[in-house]
């Protein structure tokens, strides 16, 4: 159960919530943030946002993410990927996008319950696309490091829905980046997490930027993957060690929601 964290921005301040859909919709004030007013609203499938959404996240995933562009991968494949994941995403009161007063997608974040299977293409999706293989093996050592050791009540726990929330991915379209909507994203769902009663959230920092803004969000490092020196078992060269500085690592960050 694989997965990759994309997050690149700013942080800035989650304001109060207002009820809608049966969940708890994060928004902020209708006020400037950089010059742009923004709102945080829930992903849905059949809203407007979504489209935009997906191609958002698809685009910053093939373009700006430190293993993906270590690995090769197509961007036809990075679309195939995100077309199978989003739909998953969607509707479950975790996922935000951030709108603008003029009605433009500035950025996204998925995530869901962490107990939740994995799309049913998802094995059809690693045997077509083997390039991904290195990025799913560290993914893959990040979540059973989590669940060995970071989920309270142990890792039979894991399997529980509504204990471990799981932050996916996260982008901000490019003529809205440094603006300080990725952090209001980030603190949207880790919001949406403990108002749903989730006890623990966490994600897979994959650069140094994404770890940065999670710790502001009120994240916390718990153990990281030094790209100089992982490799898979079996595996005698790390596969990442050409990344560059300053993405030096894989992180796994956590918070709890609930004592």
């Amino acid at each position: 159960k694989a997965t990759v964290s994309v997050l690149n921005c700013t942080l800035t301040v989650l304001l109060p919530t207002i009820q809608t859909m049966g969940f708890e919709q994060p928004t902020l004030r209708q006020s400037e943030v950089a010059g742009t007013s923004v709102s945080y609203e829930l992903l849905t499938q059949d809203g407007p946002c979504y489209d935009r959404a997906v191609a958002i996240l698809a685009e910053s995933f093939y373009s700006a993410e430190p293993l993906t562009g270590a690995s090769g991968v197509t961007r036809a494949s990075v679309e195939e990927f995100f077309a199978m994941l989003c739909p998953q995403m969607c509707d479950n009161g975790l996922s935000v996008v951030a709108v603008t007063e003029a009605g433009d997608v500035a950025g996204v974040f998925i995530a869901n319950d962490f107990a939740t299977p994995p799309p049913p293409a998802t094995e059809a999706f690693v045997q077509a696309n083997p390039e991904w293989g290195n990025i799913f093996a560290i993914l893959d050592a990040v979540e059973e490091f989590m669940t060995q050791n970071c989920v309270p009540g142990g890792p039979k726990s894991v399997a529980t829905p509504g204990i471990v929330c799981h932050q996916w991915c996260m982008a901000v379209a490019p003529e809205f980046g440094g603006r300080g909507i990725g952090g209001g994203l980030a603190r949207a769902v880790i919001s949406n997490a403990a108002g749903r009663g989730f006890v623990c959230s966490f994600a897979e920092a994959t650069g140094a930027f994404s770890a940065k803004l999670l710790c502001r969000a009120g994240m916390d490092v718990r153990e990281k993957w030094p790209y100089a020196e992982w490799a898979p078992e079996g595996v005698e060269s790390p596969p990442f060690a050409a990344i560059q500085a300053p993405h030096d690592a894989t992180r796994l960050l956590t918070v709890r929601h609930v004592e």
